[in-house]
């Protein structure tokens, strides 16, 4: 979901008047966080007996990208490359270290996949503009 139109969700939900600016910083600190939990599921997405691959291309600006997801009935692994195929999926670091069997599917649009990222953008971005403090402007207290 763009910045500029989440931060109008934001408003036309939550009644919070969000700048862009404030939304892509929450963006950063959110991913910044997430980064051992995703490095967590990478490697336990190598250590399963079946994953399946896929990726769904997705507008980011006005360059088309790749969002790929590795997944088992427990864990999703997502990644945007400029790229489909091995090349991306090389670079992710799942696949070349995956030794058992693995599915993959040839393209196709998945919007429930799109919806729910959507959604789980969102409600970072709300509980962070909730928690935040105008006083201290440095986001929320841990």
């Amino acid at each position: 979901m763009p910045v500029a139109r989440t931060a109008q969700a934001l408003k036309d939900l939550f009644g919070l008047h969000v700048v862009t600016g404030t939304v892509q910083h929450s963006i950063d600190q959110a991913a910044q966080l997430l980064v051992p939990a995703v490095e967590q599921i990478r490697q336990a997405l190598r250590g399963q007996p079946v994953v399946h691959f896929d990726e769904s291309c997705m507008r980011v600006g006005r360059e088309s990208r790749w969002l790929h997801v590795a997944s088992t009935h427990a864990l999703s692994w997502y990644g945007a490359h400029r790229k489909r195929g091995s090349e991306a999926l090389d670079s992710f670091g799942i696949l070349p270290g995956f030794r058992e069997s693995r599915s993959m599917t040839a393209g196709g649009r998945m919007p429930a996949m799109s919806v729910s990222m959507r959604c789980a953008m969102l409600i970072i971005c709300a509980n962070w503009c909730l928690s935040w403090s105008p006083r201290s402007n440095a986001g929320p207290s841990r």
